[in-house]
This record gives structure tokens, C-alpha cells and sequence, in this order.
């Protein structure tokens, strides 16, 4: 409607504006007691300019149809990824990386809130796409190494109900004192609402202002709703019997080309309630509560001093979500066997697919850099 609207319009005003110019040259003439030509050029003129108010229109709606087309071709495979049995957090993880993939987006976040007004987020699932895609989940109240960017996005989401799309960052006084990553210039922001009440967020950004338009966040809206509702689905059903967790077929390597990597750090309530990483020797422990569920070539590795890398050679990027369920249950149950002391311990995972034919160890800085954006975190 807005294009044909656009169309009438700039038709209705080249008619116009021809009228006018014909009675002009009418008047003059009549007023010189000069007969006034009908010149065919003019005509011509007019007819090629109206013929071109319709190529441009119909280019723009082919445009838009072709985009609109691939953006739900896009959310057709984000439906078909997730379909599949899995838990909140393994959806939240595909739809994470289908939406880098589909909606060209370079960087998308997903934060679910147990509550809004508080930090951290029960979830944060966070993906980066420039040379190569790097995906986190974690519990911190950082989004894009900056917790001022989340607490913006927050009022964001409680304000403006709708969602917002923000052509560029640099230029709106909402976000003036944070320090951006390259991949964030133009964003689009969604609220996740269920009950009437904001749960969340739905965050893509690109490094190039004015990316999102409308067409995105109509797309992204059908998005939030089923996130919703796979929210609330997820968290009415029974929890899955850890029997039936053990059971769970692991997918043997597939691909001799790739080499996933996975990386872990771990935090536990310091002092002043401010999360600090967890000591070498707790983390050992845990690498040793894991391996079990490590096969045939794979192996867990210190990262640093306090994080954990585990190697995974031959599994490809879609075989990822279902090891980590894995690596997430064996940490739940390591939780379950230790102390009360333990049960505030928390893991942050990040993974990534390195080819044969690309540089691991840039993947393995892009890992560390998502996984520890904060320096003091870092050094903790």
C-alpha cells in the first residue's frame, strides 16, 4: 500500500505540475495574441518520466518482495532447526545461529530475564559473524563487553513495547557513553513478552548504519512470539529424567575437514556478591566430572589459567548443539554431588567451527575475546 500510494502520488503530481506548465505557456500566449503550440517533445517528455515513475516503482516492489521472500525463506529454516527436541537454552543457542546466518546480521543477542529490574540474566546467548562466527552463552550482565549496553537495551524493551530499530548508535545520545565493537553501528531492537510481561530481548546490529528496516523487525516480531512460547512450554514441562539425559545418543564426528572448539569458564559469588572465575583446582575437578562424556579423539584443555578448551575434531557446526546438552548435564550434575557452597557456580560456554583451511588460532582470540570482555573479570 505504501508503494502504490508512493506511485499515485508522483503521478498525480507530474500531471499536475504538466497542467500547470501548459495553462502558463497558454496565458503568455494568449496574453501576446501568440497561438500556442502544442509541442509532441513535451508530450513525449511527460510520458517518459510518468513510464519511469513505474519502472522505479516496480523495481522497488520487486526489491522488497525478493528481500521479504528470502527473510521468511530465512525463518522457515530457523523453524526447521529448532522443531527438534532440546532443552530452552539448545533452541535459543540454533536460533542464535541461524539468525547470523539468514537475516545478515553480524552480531545478535538473546537475553531471557527471570526478572527485568535485576542483573544478571538467567540467559544470554551471544553471537559474532566478521571473518568467522563465534557463539557464547553466559549469565553475565554484559552485553557486547559492556554492561551500560544492556541496561540501555532494558529501558529500551520496557519503553517501547513495539521494539525500536536504531539507524545509528554513534548519533543517538542513548548509547553515547559505551564503547562499541566494530559490528555494532545500526540495531534492532525487540522486547520478548509473555503474560503481558517483558521476559526479555532480541538484539541483531550490523556495522553498517541504516541496515534494519521495517521488513526486518516485522519478520522479527513472528520470531519473539514463538521464543515466548517456546519459553513457556519449556518451562511448564517436567524436567527430563536424568536417566533419559544419559541416554541421550551422542553424534559421532562426521566431518575430517572441521575442528570445533568449545570454550568454559566458570564463576562463583565473590565478595560483595560480584562474581569472580572459579580456582584452577575447582576447575579441575569439573574437567574431570566431564571427560566421560568426551569421545574418541576429543579432549579437555586448560585455557589460560582459569577457563577450559575443549577440542572436538570432525564435529561440524550443527552437531554442536547436542554436545553441549552433553557438556551442560555433566556440569548439572557435578553441581548436584557437590556441597551447597557449589550450587551458586555457574558456566559459560562458548563454541566455534574452525575449517581446515582457516587460522585457528585467530577463532581461539575471537573466542576469548566474547568469552572475557571484561578485563577485570578476566584477571579475577
Amino acid at each position: 500500500m505504501e508503494t502504490e500510494e508512493w506511485i499515485r502520488s508522483r503521478i498525480e503530481a507530474i500531471l499536475a505540475n504538466d497542467a500547470r506548465n501548459h495553462a502558463e505557456v497558454r496565458r503568455v500566449a494568449s496574453a501576446e495574441g501568440i497561438a500556442a503550440a502544442e509541442g509532441s517533445g513535451e508530450e513525449r517528455n511527460l510520458y517518459q518520466r510518468v513510464i519511469n515513475t513505474y519502472r522505479n516503482a516496480i523495481a522497488d516492489v520487486n526489491r522488497r518482495f525478493e528481500e521479504n521472500v528470502w527473510f521468511l525463506s530465512g525463518f522457515y529454516r530457523i523453524l526447521e532447526s529448532i522443531k527438534e527436541e532440546g532443552d530452552f537454552q539448545e533452541t535459543c543457542l540454533r536460533i542464535v545461529d541461524c539468525v547470523l546466518q539468514e537475516f545478515g546480521a553480524e552480531y545478535c543477542a538473546l537475553v531471557v530475564y527471570s526478572d527485568l529490574k535485576q542483573d544478571p540474566p538467567c540467559l544470554c546467548v551471544e553471537g559474532v559473524q566478521e571473518t568467522e562466527k563465534y557463539i557464547s552463552v553466559h549469565s553475565r550482565p554484559l552485553l557486547a563487553g559492556s554492561e551500560e549496553f544492556g541496561q540501555v537495551l532494558r529501558s529500551i524493551v520496557e519503553e517501547e513495547p513495539a521494539g525500536a530499530a536504531i539507524n545509528d548508535v554513534y548519533v543517538d545520545e542513548r548509547f553515547q557513553a559505551i564503547d562499541f565493537p566494530s559490528v555494532i553501528r545500526s540495531l534492532v531492537c525487540l522486547p520478548i513478552t509473555l503474560h503481558n510481561r517483558t521476559i526479555g530481548c532480541l538484539v541483531l546490529a550490523h556495522s553498517i548504519p541504516c541496515h534494519f528496516n521495517s521488513d526486518h523487525a516485522r519478520i522479527l516480531r513472528i520470531l519473539t512470539g514463538l521464543l515466548a512460547n517456546v519459553r513457556r512450554l519449556t518451562s511448564a514441562s517436567p524436567a527430563e529424567p536424568e536417566s533419559a539425559l544419559s541416554a541421550r545418543p551422542r553424534p559421532e564426528p562426521v566431518d575430517e575437514g572441521v575442528l570445533s572448539v568449545v570454550l568454559m569458564d566458570f564463576e562463583t559469588p565473590g565478595p560483595g556478591g560480584k562474581y569472580v572465575r572459579l580456582d584452577r583446582e575447582s576447575i579441575l575437578l569439573i574437567r574431570r566430572w566431564i571427560a566421560p562424556d568426551l569421545t574418541g579423539r576429543e579432549c579437555a584443555l586448560f585455557y589460560g589459567e582459569k577457563s577450559l578448551l575443549l577440542m572436538l575434531p570432525g564435529t561440524p557446526a550443527d552437531a554442536l548443539f547436542s554436545r553441549i546438552h552433553d557438556f551442560h548435564r555433566a556440569f548439572l550434575d557435578w553441581k548436584r554431588e557437590q556441597s551447597e557452597k557449589w550450587q551458586a557456580v555457574r558456566m559459560n560456554i562458548g563454541y566455534s567451527t574452525c575449517r581446515a583451511d582457516e587460522d585457528l588460532l585467530q577463532t581461539l582470540h575471537a573466542a576469548s575475546a566474547v568469552m572475557h570482555a571484561d578485563p577485570e573479570e578476566q584477571s579475577a
